[in-house]
């Protein structure tokens, strides 16, 4: 390989070309950043550039892919649902909104508590009566 010399034009050319594109991803970045004005750190822009996309990231669940994009390969491509927030990977219920698993949940017990509230307007013994509207009121 021989000595290395600082000056080589085979290294300062080298050099140059990878400043070059260096900086052309962080301009683009930088200028795609402040006119969308998105919250995506500049590197993954730079990442993309050298790596290529795979387009192949599957948003987490209560998210779904950012429309008008071409690339999805990070949670930075996904826009997390009504009623949930982003976290740094997934998206969660924010506080004090319902989510549709407690309002199942709710549904599912008003049905329990019609049910025997039904068994005991049906029921003709007095302490049966009491006994369903206990497991009504248990619920």
């Amino acid at each position: 390989f021989g000595s290395r010399n600082k000056s080589s034009p085979m290294r300062s050319g080298t050099m140059k070309l990878l400043l070059n594109l260096i900086f052309a991803g962080v301009t683009t970045a930088a200028s795609i950043h402040s006119t969308t004005g998105a919250n995506e750190p500049i590197n993954t822009d730079i990442h993309r550039m050298l790596q290529g996309c795979k387009d192949d990231f599957q948003c987490p669940q209560n998210s779904r892919r950012k429309p008008g994009r071409s690339c999805y390969d990070s949670f930075q491509d996904c826009d997390c649902d009504p009623g949930y927030r982003r976290t740094s990977r997934a998206c969660v219920a924010e506080e004090g909104l319902c989510n549709l698993n407690y309002l199942n949940m709710v549904e599912n017990e008003q049905e329990d508590v019609e049910f025997w509230i039904g068994q005991a307007e049906n029921a003709r013994d007095p302490e049966e009566k009491y006994r369903y509207l206990e497991k009504a009121n248990d619920v």
